[in-house]
């Protein structure tokens, strides 16, 4: 009984000492929209939804129509969906926010749902890693999108000098956020 019970015990005080979750892996988003997104039929700026895909492989993104993408992500992605997040935009509104990752996620892609489908870029793609940064500009029926990975930090050192390297690099695209 006695030994029952010191197991028993044991088996609660290990329990107590496990390691926590790991943190979600998360992406910083940024969404920019302009003064004359999404005009409606007479031309008025209009709200517009966006959605935000987390894909293994981007494969099959580009290769389907706009109303497959939007009715059935998960069949007509071919199992690559991950994740996928709705979000309304309105003209002129500015959201910055992080993303939590699913692991394995590999692309972050965007549909955005113009009035004029026909004569829209409604799909952007990029590649993403955890601790990235995203940056979406949407205007009147486009949307233009651009990724950076993060830099490994290891260090007190890095975490003071990386933002200086970051403001060198030139290949590095300006985001509207900070």
């Amino acid at each position: 009984m006695r030994a029952c019970l010191r197991s028993f015990c044991l088996l609660f005080a290990l329990a107590g000492c496990a390691t926590p979750p790991p943190e979600p892996s998360v992406v910083r988003i940024a969404i920019q929209a302009g003064d004359a997104l999404n005009p409606d039929s007479d031309g008025r700026p209009s709200p517009v939804e966006i959605w935000l895909y987390e894909l293994k492989s981007k494969s099959h993104f580009e290769a389907v129509s706009f109303f497959e993408l939007y009715t059935h992500p998960d069949n007509t992605l071919d199992n690559s969906v991950q994740a996928h997040t709705q979000l309304t935009v309105t003209p002129g509104e500015r959201l910055v926010f992080n993303h939590p990752l699913t692991p394995g996620t590999h692309h972050l892609a965007v549909l955005v749902a113009f009035h004029d489908i026909e004569h829209s870029r409604w799909r952007a793609l990029v590649d993403t890693e955890p601790g990235g940064a995203v940056s979406i500009k949407l205007d009147a029926q486009h949307i233009a999108m651009t990724g950076e990975h993060a830099q490994v930090e290891v260090g007190a050192l890095s975490r003071l000098v990386a933002p200086i390297w970051q403001t060198f690099k030139p290949s590095a695209p300006p985001l509207p956020f900070d």
